[in-house]
């Protein structure tokens, strides 16, 4: 969704005549899908916890730019760009907080004390015999 984001800024950046800001979002499009190339199927790098944010934080200047330099940019625009992606990640949030925790409902047929991971997640301890 990042490159299509950096794709769709890129080229109105182009549209209002800033190639410096599109070469920048094209150099996020770049390490982006050298990224999802590098990493398909194999797994080898994990982007972390903090990477997302650093891409998050680089469309947010990049857009912010645009609308601020140049009057023929909407401020709809990245609103319009990103609503899709901030629905969805509000619609899991939502959907995490309704679920129920593994194993700690009644009746799951487990007995035990229900004991805590470091993920949060519950989970019954076997009975030892």
């Amino acid at each position: 969704m990042a490159v299509l984001v950096c794709l769709a800024i890129s080229h109105v950046a182009l549209q209002v005549g800033d190639r410096r800001l599109a070469a920048m979002v094209l150099c996020l499009v770049g390490a982006t899908f050298g990224f999802l190339v590098w990493n398909y199927l194999r797994g080898k790098i994990a982007a972390g916890y903090g990477w997302p944010y650093v891409w998050g934080m680089a469309i947010a200047v990049a857009v912010v730019t645009l609308v601020r330099r140049y009057r023929v940019v909407s401020p709809w625009f990245p609103i319009l760009l990103l609503i899709y992606c901030v629905l969805r990640a509000r619609a899991e949030s939502l959907l995490l907080a309704v679920q129920p925790s593994v194993g700690a409902h009644h009746g799951s047929g487990t007995s035990g004390p229900v004991q805590s991971r470091p993920s949060g997640r519950q989970f019954r301890m076997p009975n030892r015999v």
